[in-house]
């Protein structure tokens, strides 16, 4: 693959000029992405809008927050209004043609472009998710200790995927295995050292948050694990075994109203919820 370089320009007017209903700001360079071996031969007569669309989507991928990021995201949307749609079919295409790196890359420009969309951050958290399965594919110690964890085969299990870890440290499904097998055995610490690196290893899961509040919580650690229950609210604000345990929560701090506030949220979603029939 060529490398890349990035180049910072003024818009040339013959594209300023194509454009219509956008208001440019001709003080902030635009990154344009062009082969390492022209960087300094490249001819900006030869610009057009595929490189430019190109090189803002590199740099709002590597600084999301920057100083130009909102103006780089409006224009690009303005130039490309279907390059949404165009990067996710991209990224999917990708993850089926087993690219992970490309497709990686793909999905976290979508972040970057639309930071406040949801579905980016789950559809993200998916590949992940899909990477990982793929690379565990027919690890024999792997699935060893997953069948003995299953079993509550405790020690056999555990030995295993820590044995696994030692040559897949950054295996988030591994720590998550490793950390749900220890939080069975009331090991809270450690669990909760575990999960911590899951989640270290790749954007947290629903089920990660839910497990890694439930350490807290036995810790007596309830703000902190408030915060991981948020978090995953952030991400499916109607699901029910978060509610469900932040509700608990409140009620292991006596803080009765906002444990109420949790619990009617859970009714109005799930009337039949068994943690609204347990306490009735």
């Amino acid at each position: 693959m060529t490398k890349k370089k990035i180049l910072y320009i003024s818009l040339p007017d013959r594209l300023s000029s194509q454009i219509e209903g956008f208001p440019l700001d001709t003080s902030i360079p635009l990154p344009v992405e062009v082969p390492e071996d022209e960087k300094d031969s490249w001819d900006i007569s030869r610009l057009e809008w595929p490189a430019l669309i190109s090189g803002m989507l590199y740099v709002l991928a590597k600084e999301p927050e920057g100083r130009e990021a909102d103006y780089y995201r409006r224009l690009v949307k303005a130039v490309r209004p279907d390059i949404v749609s165009t990067v996710l079919t991209a990224a999917r295409l990708k993850v089926d043609q087993e690219q992970f790196s490309f497709a990686e890359e793909l999905f976290l420009t979508l972040c970057a472009l639309e930071p406040e969309e949801k579905t980016h951050r789950s559809n993200l958290t998916l590949f992940y998710r899909t990477r990982e399965d793929h690379r565990l594919k027919g690890n024999e110690t792997y699935t060893r200790a997953l069948e003995n964890i299953r079993k509550k085969n405790w020690d056999e299990g555990i030995a295993q995927i820590r044995s696994f870890l030692e040559s897949h440290e950054d295996s988030s499904n591994g720590w998550f295995l490793l950390g749900w097998a220890l939080r069975q055995n009331e090991k809270w610490d450690e669990a909760l050292s575990a999960f911590t690196k899951s989640k270290e290893s790749a954007p947290p899961t629903v089920e990660l948050l839910n497990e890694m509040a439930l350490c807290e919580s036995e810790r007596g650690e309830w703000d902190q694990a408030l915060a991981y229950l948020d978090e995953g609210l952030e991400m499916e604000e109607e699901n029910t075994t978060l509610l469900s345990n932040k509700a608990m929560v409140y009620l292991k701090m006596n803080d009765l109203s906002r444990a109420e506030d949790a619990l009617n949220r859970l009714r109005e979603i799930d009337p039949e919820d068994p943690l609204l029939n347990y306490l009735d």
